[in-house]
């Protein structure tokens, strides 16, 4: 997406929802989290698809994807208020 996308930061599917989680843990806890986050998220997924569980969002109601997605637009949205105001985002020391 940030090749055909509008800016370079666009983030596109489910990584908007990791990209919000990732970025507080790593404001929390600091840079080195990222990696570990990251490839936990990789490892559960992977682990979801080697179980086919992923078979049963198929029996997930829309009303409950479509509310998921938008509590996404808008913990991204939240997140980016402090940029959007040009106010200082708080960094707590580790």
């Amino acid at each position: 997406m940030g090749l055909l996308g509008g800016s370079d930061f666009n983030i596109c599917g489910p990584a908007g929802a990791l990209a919000s989680i990732v970025s507080e843990y790593s404001l929390t806890y600091g840079p080195l989290m990222i990696p570990k986050i990251t490839l936990a998220a990789g490892a559960i997924t992977f682990l979801f698809f080697a179980l086919r569980i992923e078979q049963a969002m198929l029996f997930v109601n829309i009303a409950v994807m479509q509310g998921f997605t938008l509590s996404v637009a808008f913990v991204i949205g939240f997140s980016q208020l402090e940029m959007f105001l040009g106010t200082q985002p708080q960094v707590y020391p580790n």
